[in-house]
């Protein structure tokens, strides 16, 4: 159970505000629940939510010249079976609730990509638990998502493998580039032929 595997890419800038991008598909959730908690996870998230909110948003509104105040949120279910995701669905239910609960304020568009046959079944049963204006922000695509996220976040910015240009060093999950690093808000260097 590797760290890229648990954690997300780095908030990089996009149109509308900082990127989160979580992959979810290579996670072994038996492995997962077998070093933390639920509970812990969502402590993890509410430290990430703040830490945003107090370091990355600050340095990319600082970067850009105006106020970054939302995410645009990508979370990739590629790989992901049903099986998995029913696993998880109190997880994603508890988190999508503290984002739209206390922390509305910072939650712009969020995309689901690479959506496995059948998601629609389990959609349907989130959102119902879901805030009206929270599902409003949430598009559901399947593999054809590209030229709707490079719509939104420039290629710069969005990694090589869900179709934007960027390859850091080690890879874009656990680089955490952008302006709230020291040094300033350039990315890793790329990858040679990633």
């Amino acid at each position: 159970l590797s760290k890229s595997e648990l954690r997300t890419y780095s908030s990089r800038l996009g149109s509308t505000g900082s990127v989160y991008i979580e992959v979810v598909g290579k996670l072994d959730i038996k492995a997962l629940y077998s070093i933390t908690t639920p509970e812990r996870q969502l402590k993890r998230l509410v430290y990430e939510y703040e830490r945003s909110i107090n370091e990355r948003l600050p340095a990319a509104s600082a970067l850009v010249g105006h106020p970054v105040e939302t995410f645009c949120t990508i979370l990739d279910l590629y790989n992901v079976s049903l099986t998995n995701f029913w696993r998880v669905k109190d997880y994603v239910s508890q988190a999508a609730g503290i984002g739209q609960d206390r922390y509305p304020e910072v939650m712009g568009k969020f995309y689901i990509i690479n959506a496995p046959f059948g998601f629609s079944a389990v959609w349907s049963a989130i959102k119902p638990w879901l805030d009206p204006v929270t599902v409003d922000k949430i598009e559901v695509l399947g593999s054809g998502y590209k030229d709707k996220l490079v719509a939104q976040i420039p290629k710069e910015n969005l990694p090589r493998e869900l179709g934007g240009e960027c390859a850091c060093v080690g890879g874009c999950s656990l680089s955490d580039a952008g302006p709230w690093i020291e040094g300033g808000h350039e990315h890793p260097p790329a990858v040679e032929g990633a």
